[in-house]
């Protein structure tokens, strides 16, 4: 009974003073949070309770939101001391920062806006440089307008180098007193390939007409210094027309180097009872380069066979070149399969190759047939070989034909009007597929077909067209031209003589401005310069993944015109992968009329960096 008792009575000995001071150790009057209180530091009686203003930051960005506020002790625990923040749900935007208006919407404000402090809205921008703030056209980075008189890119000049080939560089150039043409030197040029093993791609460069063919050093070349033939890393003269006129890189020899295989269509040996052929350079992968060294892959004694050449790594299993030979079968033309690596590095006949090819399209006969150019296209059925035919008829017109056909080794394969499947031109003598180009152009992971038809209507008469296919590889039957997705017109820059020629050389180019997208580059050799330099010619890359549409190709192509006259820039067009490592790949640029310092023409090539667009 005593215990209860004491708990009846209570305890009158623990008064209110003892009491406070066990739930409020410091005495500062407010509770410690284990008896239901909010005392900051139970122990100070110099801190009490929540005295902190703090505002919620659910982002973590480490601003806060005005409009969740609350009173803590102390700043944490996603509270902080900031109330400024613009958007609480993303982290990538904080408080408000230096702004300036932009009247066009471009992005830029120009140099002299007045800045403000805002969170990001509507014409505020971060970005100053803007030259011009009322055409969303113009500003820092845009595609430099050539031709309007106006500084699009912001970058100080009008035209000048920054449009012209004078502004780029180093320069390849022939020799006058070299055994080959001094008119055609550049007229086919080769990139991405290693010649010498030293892990640096460089540069091929041939003179079909001058039966002579050059590598250039790629170390040498980022060296800087202008070269010349007598320069050249590899000299190959055989003194056969139309040497190089077909360049391709594959491992012919199947020794696991790459070799290069250069077409030789204009051989005439009636004595050994050849003709046409491609030869194999084989290439060091100790880096000794060997300067007359090759083997005939195959020969026949018509054709131009190697007029155009193309390495495919895999068909049905094995390597195989795709070979053009546009005057076969009185000038119907005809392409072929070789397989490879061949058996020994002796001269074969082609029919006695294990082989396909195409037995020509129907042709007036008055022009060159199929294999004027010649592609690997890969599609959802296996490989498919791309063949332009230059004669080609479709109905009535001799406007040119691209057949779409996957070729079996040791078969024959005709192609005949409304027969296999392809492209054909729609107007006579337009040139449709004078030029071909396999690469990635829409960003979809499948490749496109570019397609150049030289004398096609574009922006004025037959001032040329490049078509682009995003859907080649699934196209069933015959097309015409105008099932593009996407279609450059070509500039109205005739000479008195000629049409400017949009679509002579067309080429993937690579990534040349780092956006992962692959650039389309286009010639227009004969178009008439920046200040009306005749023949000039005209080098435009169409930056990747442009919405399917019709464009006139100077306005979204960055743009290089030849700076003096029938200089014929592009005539020779080929990628040239990242030469100087920068990230950025690279283009070959080949220029046939070219003069020395007397004003003989010798022919040269030059580099279009990536960093230069």
């Amino acid at each position: 009974m005593f215990v209860p008792m004491l708990l009846s009575l209570g305890c009158p000995w623990f008064d209110e003073a003892d009491r406070a001071g066990v739930v409020d150790v410091d005495g500062d009057g407010v509770l410690a949070e284990a008896f239901g209180g909010n005392d900051c530091d139970p122990n100070d009686p110099a801190v009490g309770g929540p005295n902190v203003k703090v505002f919620a930051d659910v982002d973590g960005d480490g601003f806060g939101d005005a409009d969740v506020p609350a009173v803590k002790c102390d700043v944490g625990g996603g509270f902080v001391a900031d109330n400024t923040d613009c958007d609480d749900t993303d982290a990538s935007i904080g408080g408000p920062t230096s702004a300036w208006p932009d009247g066009d919407g471009d992005g830029y404000a120009p140099d002299d806006a007045t800045a403000v402090t805002s969170c990001p809205a509507e014409h505020l921008v971060p970005r100053l440089g803007d030259c011009n703030d009322e055409s969303p056209a113009v500003h820092p980075g845009a595609v430099e307008n050539c031709t309007g008189g106006e500084d699009t890119n912001c970058d100080g000049s009008v035209g000048g180098d920054a449009c012209t080939t004078a502004g780029l560089g180093p320069w390849m150039t022939n020799t006058v007193d070299g055994a080959g043409s001094q008119t055609d030197f550049a007229y086919t040029v080769l990139g991405r390939v290693d010649v010498d093993g030293d892990g640096t791609l460089d540069v091929v460069v041939s003179a079909p007409y001058g039966y002579e063919l050059f590598a250039f050093s790629g170390v040498d070349l980022l060296a800087g210094a202008d070269l010349d033939t007598t320069d050249a890393l590899l000299r190959f003269d055989e003194f056969q027309f139309l040497m190089g006129k077909g360049l391709a890189i594959g491992d012919a020899t199947g020794d696991g180097v790459a070799d290069l295989l250069v077409g030789c269509p204009g051989v005439d040996d009636e004595a050994e009872g050849t003709g046409a052929e491609v030869v194999v350079v084989a290439l060091p992968a100790d880096g000794h380069v060997s300067q007359n060294d090759g083997s005939v892959v195959a020969d026949t004694p018509t054709g131009w066979f190697g007029y155009s050449l193309a390495w495919n790594e895999d068909v049905g299993g094995a390597p195989a070149l795709l070979v053009g030979a546009p005057v076969e079968n009185e000038f119907d033309g005809a392409a072929w399969v070789v397989e490879m690596p061949l058996p020994d590095d002796e001269a074969h006949a082609v029919s006695a190759l294990n082989h396909g090819s195409t037995s020509g399209f129907p042709s007036q006969g008055d022009g060159y047939g199929m294999g004027w150019d010649v592609a690997w296209l890969q599609g959802s059925g296996g490989d498919i070989a791309v063949v332009s035919d230059q004669a080609g008829v479709y109905g009535s017109e001799i406007s040119g034909v691209v057949t779409l056909w996957h070729p079996e080794f040791g078969t024959t394969t005709p192609i005949a009007e409304g027969e296999g499947a392809g492209i054909h031109g729609i107007n006579s003598y337009e040139g449709f597929g004078y030029s071909l180009a396999v690469g990635d152009y829409s960003g979809d992971g499948v490749e496109d077909l570019a397609v150049g038809s030289i004398h096609a209507d574009g922006q004025g008469p037959g001032t040329g067209v490049v078509f682009v296919y995003n859907s080649a590889a699934a196209l069933e039957g015959w097309h015409d031209e105008r099932d593009a997705d996407t279609i450059f017109l070509g500039e109205d820059r005739n000479g008195p003589r000629t049409s400017p020629l949009l679509g002579v050389r067309v080429a993937f180019a690579g990534d040349m401005n780092n956006d992962g997208q692959q650039d389309l580059a286009m010639a227009a050799p004969f178009a008439a310069g920046l200040d009306g330099e005749v023949g000039a010619g005209a080098v435009y890359v169409a930056p990747g993944g442009l919405p399917d549409d019709e464009y006139a190709v100077q306005e979204v192509a960055w743009t290089r015109y030849g700076h003096i006259a029938e200089l014929h820039a592009g005539f020779g067009l080929a990628p040239a992968g990242d030469i100087d490592n920068d990230g950025l790949d690279d283009l070959v640029i080949g220029m046939p009329g070219w003069t020395d310092d007397v004003g003989t023409p010798v022919g040269a090539v030059t580099l279009w960096w990536g960093s230069q667009l």
